[in-house]
């Protein structure tokens, strides 16, 4: 049963993953076929949920892999990424709620 529960967990995880990949190659594709580039290009700080060295691994690869994204550096206290991102979002909440949910996503695959 405890498999079944991972699988699932592992193909639901691969679901929004692709999503979040195909959506990401469309907008920066879009960006770059239009006239006028919406591009707000920025360094993002991002609070870590992932705990472990191979969950922070996990999440930075996955981040890095999205199209738009390259994750920096992890602080020394293990606290915050560091990710320049081609949009970022005037928004304090927005920008907070930056990789959350594939934070979120990992954690479920991992534990």
């Amino acid at each position: 049963m405890k498999a079944l529960k991972k699988t699932f967990r592992l193909l639901h995880f691969l679901g929004f993953y692709i999503g979040n990949i195909l959506q990401a190659n469309v907008r920066l594709a879009m960006d770059v076929l239009r006239p006028q580039m919406r591009l707000r290009p920025g360094f993002i700080k991002v609070s870590l949920t992932v705990e472990t060295d191979l969950e922070i691994l996990m999440y930075a690869n996955l981040e890095t892999m999205t199209p738009g994204t390259v994750v920096l550096d992890v602080s020394p206290d293990r606290e915050f990424l560091f990710i320049h991102s081609m949009y970022v979002s005037e928004n304090d909440e927005e920008r907070e709620r930056t990789g959350q949910e594939l934070q979120r996503h990992v954690l479920e695959v991992m534990r």
